[in-house]
């Protein structure tokens, strides 16, 4: 019996030290005890009530992802009155051996599932009121596009505008895509994980949504991106997209970033 209680006694104050161990600072975002790794980047100029820009990376199946925390540093440098956070998508570990709570998956359309959409639409969640933000926009790069156009639709009014690039954001056609192209077996056959895609009939209509990609992506072809969009105008949601020159790696070319720049000023006036 004391053993018994010893052990439980123990496992109380581990999992307590768990818990501690994910403080909510610059980063790290903690949601009912799931630790969600992030960067945070701040403008010089910022009022009490800023913009919020959260950037998410794709699936990056052979390296650790952290040109998100780029991304956001660099728009922090560029505009006044914002906040900008990189955002470690669940089960991934960056270039810095830092880690977020949750199984990373199959690089496949399989971790594009509800629960770690959940995950990130939490975290930013709780990022939108830590950081008190009047507008809330999402920048989401193939995977992390696909979750951001998910987040729209089953977490309706959480984001403002959502900038959705080189998105496999019809899952299945993505995959048989991938399949015939390049023979991947872990790419062949369909899945069942809702498609944003399918999901479009949920956003609400105050949201606005800008599409990029690029002319020669052969990874994410720009056709799901144009399917995506005829779906968005049968709804009537509120959208723009832009084709650029490039293949499937232009989240950081200035057609994305200048893109944003305005958005964030617009809002600033």
């Amino acid at each position: 019996m004391n053993i018994a209680k010893g052990f439980i006694c123990f496992m109380a104050l581990y999992s307590g030290a768990v818990f501690a161990s994910c403080k909510n600072n610059n980063e790290q975002v903690n949601v009912n005890g799931t630790c969600t790794k992030i960067q945070t980047f701040k403008s010089d100029k910022l009022t009490n009530s800023p913009t919020l820009l959260v950037s998410l990376h794709g699936d990056s199946p052979f390296s650790g992802p952290s040109y998100q925390y780029f991304f956001a540093s660099t728009l922090a440098k560029k505009v006044d009155n914002l906040v900008a956070v990189g955002l470690l998508r669940p089960g991934y570990t960056d270039a810095m051996n830092k880690t977020s709570d949750g199984e990373r998956g199959q690089t496949n359309g399989e971790n594009y599932s509800d629960d770690r959409v959940k995950q990130v639409a939490q975290a930013i969640s709780a990022l939108k009121a830590r950081h008190n933000a009047d507008k809330l926009i999402v920048a989401g790069h193939s995977g992390g596009g696909a979750i951001t156009a998910k987040i729209v639709a089953q977490f309706p009014r959480l984001i403002d505008h959502a900038y959705i690039v080189s998105c496999p954001c019809d899952i299945n056609e993505w995959r048989k895509y991938i399949s015939d192209t390049r023979g991947w077996r872990q790419f062949k056959g369909d899945i069942d994980v809702a498609s944003p895609i399918e999901l479009v009939k949920h956003i609400p209509k105050s949201t606005k949504i800008t599409l990029l990609v690029g002319d020669q992506d052969n990874i994410t072809k720009p056709q799901l991106t144009l399917d995506y969009k005829k779906a968005l105008d049968k709804h009537r949601i509120d959208s723009e997209l832009e084709v650029v020159a490039g293949g499937h790696d232009i989240f950081l070319f200035p057609e994305v970033t200048t893109h944003l720049m305005k958005t964030i000023q617009a809002y600033n006036q």
